[in-house]
């Protein structure tokens, strides 16, 4: 059976591809980096349709959609890695890698109660002295309750604009649900054609969670960066770049 937040993805890519390509996003340099300083077997966890994998060239990619995977087979081609369609709590590589990379949010899409479970099965599949790198935005709780199901203007061109909205749903978990849509618009500037998606499950992750998670499972944290260019991490900061260590 497939789950909600597979659904959510398989209902995205086009949202995501446009998206993406309105922006330079640094995370793939900076996956890129590590990749340099970690050269052994590496894993793409949660590859989607293969945008930072394009740049790192991973050995190996999972993601829980379907139609994100046959994006990336689109995207990568020959260099397409070994694509497992898996959950990300239990997937089993053929070989354990020095790398993991998880980038853009993707592990604000593991529910909270399976996020331990998620960095077990990471620290499994690593060798020591193996690294698990991720990233996630950083959003104060009284920021969320400022924005909570306020819809944002996300991007505007002469064809598209993208609308979101972040609805808050648990307080405690901070499980959220993005929706977002697309006007597609005519060569004047009107709407020609409005497209939904499904809606988006998403869990807020606070610094302090990752470094309770990460004792628990065993990780040794070697960097928390605030930035994509390794800057200091600081109260300010509105991303959260980590480096994990397996002992």
């Amino acid at each position: 059976m497939k789950s909600a937040i597979g659904e959510a993805f398989d209902s995205w890519w086009h949202l995501l591809d446009i998206w993406h390509s309105l922006e330079d996003i640094e995370d793939a340099r900076f996956y890129a980096s590590l990749r340099k300083e970690a050269p052994g077997p590496a894993l793409d966890l949660g590859i989607g349709d293969g945008r930072v994998a394009a740049l790192v060239h991973p050995d190996y990619g999972v993601d829980l959609s379907g139609t994100m995977l046959e994006k990336c087979r689109e995207r990568l081609g020959a260099q397409t890695p070994l694509l497992l369609q898996e959950n990300f709590t239990d997937y089993v590589l053929p070989e354990p890698v020095q790398l993991t990379y998880s980038p853009l949010n993707t592990l604000n899409h593991v529910p909270f109660d399976q996020r331990e479970t998620v960095f077990r099965n990471v620290f499994e599949q690593t060798l020591p002295g193996g690294w698990f790198a991720f990233d996630s935005r950083v959003v104060a709780e009284a920021r969320l309750r400022t924005a909570n199901r306020v819809p944002v203007l996300a991007h505007r061109t002469t064809e598209h604009v993208i609308y979101q909205t972040a609805s808050v749903l648990n307080w405690s978990s901070l499980e959220m649900q993005i929706d977002a849509c697309i006007d597609h618009l005519d060569p004047r500037g009107r709407v020609k054609e409005r497209q939904y998606f499904t809606p988006m499950p998403f869990w807020n992750l606070h610094p302090e969670h990752v470094r309770t998670i990460a004792e628990a499972t065993g990780w040794e944290i070697l960097h928390l960066w605030g930035d994509f260019d390794r800057g200091e991490f600081t109260e300010a900061s509105k991303v959260q770049a980590w480096v994990l260590r397996r002992p």
